[in-house]
C-alpha cells in the first residue's frame, strides 16, 4: 500500500535581533540625511518667496513712487498703508498701521510678509522695513528723516537699500533697528534701482563704522 508523501511547509525565518537591529539603524541613517536636507529645501524655497515679495513691494514702490512727483513713501509703517492699493487687493485699508505694534493682520500671506518670519520669535512679526536714512542731512523745510524721500536725489539707487528685512521696529537703522539675517545668517534687500539681492551677514553692512560713508544706507544728499 502506497502512502502520500506529508507535505512539508517552509517555515520563514523570523529576523534575528542582529538584523532587527541593523534595519533601525539603517532607517535612523536614511533619517539624519533626508530630514536636514529637507529642511534646507524649505528655508531656501522660503528666502526665495522673500525674494519675491521684495521685487513686488518694489514694483509697488516705484508705481506709488511715479505718481507723488518722485517722491518715495514714507519712513515707518506708513508705507504700508501708501502701498497696498498697488499691490492688487481688493481689501480698502481704513486705519493707519500701529507704529508699535505687529503688522495689521491683512498683511498675513502677502507680499508685506516674509515667509520665514514665524519661526523667529525674536521678529515680533515684522517682516520688511524701509530704510530710515536713504538721504543725508540736512533736511529742507517742512521735511525730516521719516519723510518719503525724492528718489532724484539718489546718486548711487543700485547700491543703497529701500526695503529690507527688520529684527524688531518700523524701519532700518543700523543704530536701533537691524537687519534681520533669518535666511541661515542671510538677508534679502530691496534696492532702489528696483533689483533684489540675497545678502551674507556682514557686520560692516549691519553697522557700518561711519554711516555716512555707506552707499547701503545713505545714497545721496536732501540738499
Amino acid at each position: 500500500m502506497k502512502t502520500r508523501p506529508v507535505a512539508t511547509h517552509n517555515t520563514p525565518a523570523a529576523f534575528t535581533l542582529v538584523e532587527l537591529l541593523t534595519v533601525i539603524a539603517i532607517i535612523g541613517i536614511l533619517a539624519a540625511i533626508i530630514i536636514p536636507t529637507v529642511g534646507k529645501v524649505r528655508d531656501a524655497a522660503r528666502s526665495a518667496q522673500c525674494v519675491s515679495n521684495l521685487r513686488q513691494l518694489g514694483v509697488c514702490a516705484q508705481l506709488y513712487t511715479e505718481d507723488n512727483k518722485g517722491y518715495a513713501p514714507d519712513k515707518r509703517f506708513a508705507f504700508y498703508k501708501q502701498l497696498w492699493p498697488y499691490s492688487g487687493s481688493n481689501i480698502k485699508w481704513d486705519s493707519d498701521p500701529n507704529p508699535w505694534g505687529n503688522p495689521p493682520t491683512r498683511c498675513k500671506n502677502t507680499i508685506f510678509e516674509c515667509p520665514s518670519v514665524y519661526k523667529d520669535p525674536f521678529t515680533n512679526l515684522r517682516s520688511y522695513a524701509p530704510n530710515y536714512h536713504g538721504l543725508r542731512s540736512p533736511f529742507p523745510p517742512g521735511k525730516n528723516a521719516t519723510s518719503g524721500i525724492p528718489v532724484s536725489k539718489l546718486t548711487a539707487p543700485s547700491k543703497t537699500m529701500w526695503f529690507g528685512e527688520v529684527c524688531n521696529g518700523s524701519d532700518l537703522s543700523p543704530n536701533t533697528n537691524k537687519i534681520n539675517w533669518r535666511h541661515n545668517n542671510k538677508t534679502n534687500a530691496l534696492f532702489f534701482d528696483g533689483h533684489v539681492a540675497t545678502l551674507k551677514y556682514d557686520k560692516e553692512i549691519e553697522v557700518p563704522a561711519n554711516i555716512y560713508d555707506s552707499l547701503f544706507w545713505i545714497g545721496g544728499s536732501w540738499l
